[in-house]
């Protein structure tokens, strides 16, 4: 089907508006850019301006300085006395009313916006010589004299404009078909695709247009420094690296006391200073380290000026901008303290009036915000992205004319998206899964509308690598012998599982200390500790342990989080001693285990030795492919501690577990721990037991905690599901805690259980976790039919009742491990260890999974 075209009216180009214009005195127009590139094409210098702005007209030809809307602001600030925010408001309400209908005192006529702080700020700059009463009073002495589009002019400007003068429309009558879009998968892909194209030598031909919070503008310049290729933008004063620095220094060393590392290492960076990743979390002030020591010297700016925090950073980092100490100036802060206020102050300043730079090579490729332009001066210009956030919104003043702005704006960037003698668009059609919705203007274009660019006339692109043009990075090949992996730990296969590429990562990426990692230590330790010394813990006071841990945590805490922190060590210290304490702890050897020498710190503390070899036990099967380390093993009872605050189910458990569906959220963990412990204990039934120790917090809190409310456990049977069935224990686990009236216990009770352990010998239970599929199975009449012929009863809860003794063995299957599941997963394990090692030799793919799913997502590249 033939995809539908985009048409409007045919825009003037700028030599074609040049060759109109040329033999006119004076040329007016409302886009500096449109000016400048007319100025350009002048094959003969000119006496006085040629063409140019309303604004920039009145500025040349005015004997002093005018005054702008900054320096009105400023102005007012230092002699009005009017809060800063309120004066902004009040100024840029009078300025815009002014500009809009041609005189500032119309302001009063609008309903809520006529006071006495308005009148105030109305008589103030009315009695200023500037840029606005310039206009009102400036009138044209030239005679042939030509305004390109006047109707796009703001009345202010319009009222320079003479009495007779030549109107140039910026449209023909003619129709201008766009070209077809180009649909990239990623920004990333559209940012390729300019690289294989853009030459260095053929830079000044080209132009970029895209909209300021895309994210075009780092890619596009990071691939531009890259390549070589020089070009121009404009930046906010307020995002020049410089100011941008100097303004994050301001802010932080306001709260140093609250500063962790990670919080401050780019600063860092800029200072040259070096700081080890592992105290990334930690705060500034608890972090022994010579970086850090400096690093907080240049923070210290307590009862310093702005001028001596400037006079440090130009000795320490460099020149900030003139335009920016300047203003430092003119905002009357530079002999000011440093404080919240005065810092406030400037960013609200910085917020309000962008002052924009020049940065980069005139004659390189031109950068240009969407929101800023409607003629750009380029034989080829290339727009990205082009989607909802190409729309320039309509002030919402009761003086500004919607219609009349929308007009404009439309016009605007119909002018935009013609300019250059070649206009591309590469666009995306979906974003992270959502359709990508263009430009509203562009309904303007097509008669039905449209809601994504395929519907319109597009293709799908594919850009050539880079490597192609024989461009980008060098590489280097290395002859490197990889070391084949025999074993994987319960949190390695988890994360392969998950995505190979994050397993990677994992491996290669040094990871800083944080709370819950060090929290979780200092709690198994304990754990340790007490299974070694148990009296001794009983015999002193619980809060002791509770400060110990809070101090090793507190490089790590703000002073706010260290209360709720110590009561959350209590409760985890009380829940791990009630569960240790109904333990027996005799101490034993484990065969297929070993206990590696490592210190544990409450030992170091309290000056005692661990003399139990039953805790922290490690264990490497190359037989089986796995490897961990077991909290407490009492035989024939695997003890796992853990620090979540949720308490799954052991359902749940078993299903993050699957080898079958691929879970969102791998945990082999107890797989792993069942597997290497039945090598020891041959046809033993194993109970894995979680406890979650801080798990009832909440419940705690509220003093209705019970015995089981932290604990979560796994049996391992050394039999089939369906051999395990017909077990005394599970017959008992079926009638388990039921009333007498319930149809599953009147119904057991009457079969019994030596008739109940005849059927299900005879008839393998249905080996299925989903009980719907038991229920549909001839399992169910087989075992009702059995029940009434042995019993010789025809009661009706006997039907009821062997309906629901299944459901509970499906239930009993789910929440349990047997022969066959270990045996899956173990050959599961070796098939996983065979894709590492494979994967060793070529590269780790991301797998199925969502990007934002992922913990290294950032240094994850879009394939």
């Amino acid at each position: 089907m033939t995809k539908k075209k985009l048409h409007t009216k045919r825009a003037f180009s700028i030599d074609e508006i040049y060759q109109r214009v040329k033999d006119y005195e004076l040329v007016l127009t409302e886009d500096f850019r449109l000016a400048r590139g007319l100025n350009k094409r002048l094959d003969e210098p000119r006496v006085g301006h040629f063409a140019t702005t309303p604004r920039n007209l009145v500025r040349d030809h005015h004997p002093e300085n005018l005054s702008s809307k900054e320096d009105l602001f400023k102005t007012l600030i230092r002699h009005a006395g009017l809060n800063w925010k309120r004066g902004s408001h009040v100024l840029e309400n009078i300025l815009d009313c002014w500009s809009r209908t041609g005189a500032p005192e119309n302001i009063l006529e609008y309903q809520g916006f006529s006071s006495d702080v308005v009148e105030e700020v109305l008589g103030f700059i009315q009695d200023e010589q500037s840029v606005y009463s310039a206009l009102e009073d400036y009138s044209l002495e030239e005679e042939k004299v030509a305004v390109i589009a006047p109707d796009h002019f703001d009345m202010l400007s319009r009222s320079v404009l003479p009495p007779s003068y030549e109107e140039i429309v910026p449209f023909s009558e003619e129709k201008y078909e766009l070209r077809e879009f180009d649909v990239f998968s990623s920004q990333t892909e559209i940012t390729e695709a300019l690289r294989t194209i853009i030459e260095q030598e053929e830079a000044s031909k080209y132009a970029v247009v895209f909209e300021s919070s895309s994210g075009y503008f780092e890619l596009l310049k990071t691939a531009l420094l890259v390549d070589e290729i020089p070009f121009n933008f404009q930046i906010r004063l307020s995002e020049e690296p410089g100011v941008k620095l100097f303004l994050s220094l301001l802010r932080k060393s306001l709260n140093e006391s609250e500063l962790a590392v990670k919080d401050v290492r780019a600063i860092a960076s800029n200072f040259d200073l070096s700081i080890p990743i592992d105290h990334d979390e930690k705060y500034l002030s608890s972090v022994e380290d010579e970086g850090v020591a400096e690093l907080q010297k240049i923070f210290n700016t307590d009862n310093s000026t702005f001028s001596d925090i400037t006079k440090e950073f130009k000795a320490k980092v460099g020149e900030l901008p003139g335009k920016f100490t300047e203003l430092l100036g003119d905002l009357r802060l530079w002999k000011k303290q440093l404080n919240e206020s005065s810092l406030n102050s400037l960013n609200f300043y910085l917020r309000k009036f962008p002052n924009f730079l020049d940065r980069g090579d005139e004659n390189g490729v031109q950068l240009v915000n969407f929101s800023g332009a409607s003629y750009v001066d380029r034989p080829f210009v290339f727009h990205l992205g082009m989607d909802s956030n190409w729309i320039r919104k309509v002030p919402e003043r009761p003086w500004v004319n919607g219609q009349r702005v929308e007009k404009k704006s439309f016009e605007s960037f119909s002018i935009l998206i013609q300019s250059g003698k070649s206009a591309h668009y590469l666009v995306q059609d979906e974003v992270a899964g959502k359709e990508v919705i263009p430009s509203p203007y562009f309904q303007e274009y097509t008669d039905k509308g449209f809601s994504k660019f395929t519907d319109v006339n597009s293709k799908f692109v594919k850009p050539k690598s880079i490597d192609e043009r024989c461009g980008g990075f060098e590489k280097e090949s290395y002859d490197v012998s990889t070391r084949t992996k025999s074993s994987i730990s319960a949190t390695d296969l988890n994360s392969f599982v998950k995505s190979p590429r994050v397993y990677f990562f994992s491996s290669i990426v040094s990871e800083p200390e944080n709370v819950p990692l060090k929290r979780g230590n200092l709690f198994h330790e304990f754990a340790e500790f007490y299974v070694n010394h148990p009296n001794f813990v009983n015999n002193r006071n619980l809060g002791e342990f509770v400060e110990v841990i809070v101090e090793e945590l507190s490089p790590l805490l703000s002073k706010y989080e260290v209360p709720a922190k110590r009561t959350e060590v209590m409760v985890g210290l009380k829940n791990l001693v009630r569960f240790l304490s109904g333990e027996s702890l005799k101490d034993r050897d484990y065969s297929g285990f070993s206990k590696k020498n490592y210190e544990n710190y409450f030992c170091s503390r309290f000056n005692k030795e661990l003399n139990k070899s039953i805790t922290e036990l490690s264990f490497r099967n190359a037989d089986k492919g796995i490897s961990g380390r077991v909290d407490l093993l009492l035989d024939p009872k695997i003890i796992d501690f853990k620090s979540s605050r949720k308490l799954p189910s052991s359902g749940k458990l078993l299903k993050q577990s699957s080898v079958g569906d691929k879970p969102k959220k791998p945990n082999y963990q107890p797989k792993v721990y069942l597997s290497q412990v039945r090598s020891e204990s041959g046809e033993q039934e194993i109970n894995l037991v979680m406890v979650y120790f801080l798990s009832n917090l909440k419940d705690f809190l509220l003093d209705r905690q019970n015995d089981l409310d932290t604990v979560v456990k796994l049996s391992y049977y050394p039999k089939t599901f369906a051999e395990t069935v017909p077990k005394r224990e599970v017959f008992e686990y079926l009638i388990e805690g039921l009333a007498d009236s319930n149809n599953r216990y009147k119904a057991l009770d009457l079969i019994g259980f030596d008739s109940y352990k005849e059927f299900f010998e005879n008839n393998a239970m249905v080996g299925t976790r989903v009980k719907g599929e038991a229920l549909e199975s001839n399992l169910l009449d087989e075992f009702v039919d059995y029940a009434k012929r042995t019993t010789g009863k025809e009661y009706k809860y006997i039907e009821r009742g062997c309906k629901s003794t299944l459901k509970q063995l499906v239930e009993f299957h789910k929440s349990n491990l047997f022969e066959n599941d270990l045996d899956n997963f173990e050959e599961f394990v070796n098939e996983q260890i065979d894709l590492i090692n494979k994967y060793k030799e070529s590269s780790f793919p991301v797998g199925d999974v969502e990007y934002d799913d992922l913990y290294y997502k950032d240094l994850i590249i879009d394939e």
